[in-house]
């Protein structure tokens, strides 16, 4: 439940109801944060030609989805974490490599780029200042990058990371992992 009320279908202005169009028309269902942000829609559309801009020429699942499950992870944002490794799971790895990518990173079946990657943006969401050059260059030695840089996407995510936990946007159920989850439910999931 979140702190504050959403916006509903009923009580959606025309800009609110063009935003859960385009969930609808992508996602196939009104994502909670949509909802939260609608309340501002020009907010909402400025929050996503920001992510669109950041992701422009990256390659989705590592930087959009390995970077993003970093950042949150390292933020411990449920709702992300849930959401991206949902993605992951259904469109790039199994449920248990998605797993293990916040359980044991070393236990996933990710290249040396991919970990990189990861690190990098926990690194940057932890602390950015504590990035150094070697950082960068570990990536670079790794693949050629150019202007794909992981930094940017750990950095725009961040802030809206912090945003929708501040807010307690909770994630919808279908974004539980039980498949891939071993141990006790954590309170994040019982919600």
């Amino acid at each position: 439940m979140t702190f504050i009320e959403t916006v509903t279908d009923d009580s959606a202005s025309d800009e609110a109801t063009k935003l859960f169009a385009a969930d609808r028309a992508r996602l196939g269902y009104v994502a909670n944060y949509t909802r939260l942000f609608a309340q501002r829609p020009n907010v909402e559309e400025a929050r996503r030609q920001l992510l669109v801009a950041i992701s422009q020429n990256m390659d989705p699942r590592r930087y959009d989805e390995l970077a993003t499950v970093a950042a949150a992870h390292k933020l411990r944002s449920s709702y992300c974490s849930l959401a991206h490794g949902k993605i992951l799971s259904e469109d790039h790895f199994t449920p248990e490599i998605v797993r293990d990518l916040i359980v044991d990173r070393g236990a996933a079946a990710l290249d040396d780029v991919d970990r990189a990657v990861m690190d990098l943006a926990e690194k940057v969401t932890d602390d950015a200042t504590t990035v150094s050059q070697g950082d960068i260059d570990r990536l670079r030695e790794l693949g050629p990058f150019g202007r794909r840089n992981p930094r940017r996407r750990a950095r725009g995510r961040c802030p809206l990371l912090r945003l929708q936990d501040a807010r307690c946007a909770v994630r919808r159920a279908g974004f539980r992992l039980r498949r891939a989850r071993t141990g006790p439910a954590s309170d994040a999931d019982r919600k």
